[in-house]
């Protein structure tokens, strides 16, 4: 670091002494990247395999991974998940009947001879007939 030192001359002498910081825009950019990137990483890799270790929880817990006939049984999704089904806006049987879950690119189909699919959005069974605000066609 560099020190330049003023002088003011007058009624009232004083001294400033200012730094001068050699900082580049490209060093500058380069310590925020850096520093990004481990608080991204470390939150990557701390959230790994969680999804893995509910999923074996549950077939422990003898709970099949598809939810079969009980499209209301939510007791084993989380609040965070149930509450998403509120923020999108998600009801059982859709107001308008073009605009469907199973007609919906979001939508996951049911394992065969079951009534319930689920949603990329939120975890938990879904109805075939039901609707969310989030509802985009299929490809």
């Amino acid at each position: 670091m560099d020190k330049q030192t003023i002088k003011a001359s007058g009624k009232n002498e004083f001294i400033v002494t200012m730094t001068k910081l050699k900082f580049s825009q490209r060093k500058l950019m380069q310590r925020f990247f850096q520093i990004s990137s481990v608080i991204l990483g470390t939150g990557f890799i701390g959230g790994c395999g969680r999804e893995e270790d509910a999923s074996a929880k549950r077939e422990q817990n003898g709970e099949l991974a598809g939810f079969g006939d009980h499209c209301d049984d939510l007791s084993h999704v989380n609040r965070s998940e149930i509450a998403k089904r509120d923020i999108y806006g998600y009801v059982e049987k859709t107001p308008y009947p073009e605009y469907r879950c199973d007609n919906c690119s979001l939508y996951i189909p049911s394992e065969v001879g079951e009534e319930c699919g689920g949603c990329v959005l939120f975890e938990g069974p879904v109805y075939a007939g039901g609707y969310c605000d989030y509802w985009a066609p299929e490809a």
